[in-house]
């Protein structure tokens, strides 16, 4: 097949001398794999610092435009309820009421999302490489 013979040669080595070869040279592969893996890593925390530099700026600018949103939706709302509520209310000023109802709101999201947070994940973090890690284990310890 492929154009080419298979024979068993002559020198060919037994499994037991394969083995012997493996586990001599076993260190030598994961070194290999550590220092392919430092490089791999290196590449991706150069593109990780710049998404997450973008990200922490684009937050920045979120949260200035949402405090800003929420000053003028203040404004815009208590200038339509303004002469509409009654005599306690239009002491304290409409604007008082409507920022009051929002911080309101705002700590009733709080609270919610705070209780989402404290939840455990439904899915086991790290589950393949975890697997991955104990199967490597058992097989050096079977080949020992």
């Amino acid at each position: 097949m492929f154009g080419r013979n298979i024979e068993p040669e002559e020198d060919s080595i037994t499994l037991k001398e394969a083995l012997g070869i493996l586990k001599e040279n076993v260190g030598d592969y994961f070194v290999a794999r550590r220092e392919l893996l430092e490089i791999e890593l290196g590449e991706a925390s150069a593109v990780l610092a710049k998404k997450v530099a973008l990200l922490l700026m684009a937050a920045v600018m979120g949260v200035f435009a949402y405090f800003l949103f929420w000053v003028v939706a203040i404004m815009l709302i208590a200038q339509v309820l303004q002469g509409h509520l009654g005599e306690f209310f239009a002491s304290l000023g409409e604007w008082v009421l409507v920022s009051g109802v929002v911080v309101v709101i705002h700590a009733v999201v709080l609270v919610v999302l705070l209780k989402m947070l404290k939840r455990k994940p439904d899915v086991e973090l790290f589950a393949v490489t975890k697997s991955e890690l104990q199967k490597d284990k058992e097989w050096l310890a079977r080949n020992k």
